[in-house]
């Protein structure tokens, strides 16, 4: 599997976002669309890329916290 980030934003743009946070401007709740394990991901990963919609950020659990 070949995992490849990208990021287009300044620092400006994440001082931007930290700020809007706390007041609420930003829905962080609604930003986690879909959620994972490490174990589980290759899989969710595939299925997801071809789902090709409703994915905005997705959250990929590395340990167990149960």
């Amino acid at each position: 599997m070949t995992v490849i980030g990208s990021r287009n934003a300044t620092r400006s743009d994440f001082d931007q976002v930290a700020a809007s946070i706390p007041d609420g401007e930003i829905p962080i709740t609604r930003l986690v669309t879909h959620r994972t394990t490490l174990a589980k991901s290759p899989h969710d990963i595939a299925r997801w890329s071809r789902e090709k919609a409703g994915l905005i950020k997705a959250v990929i659990a590395v340990h167990d916290r149960s």
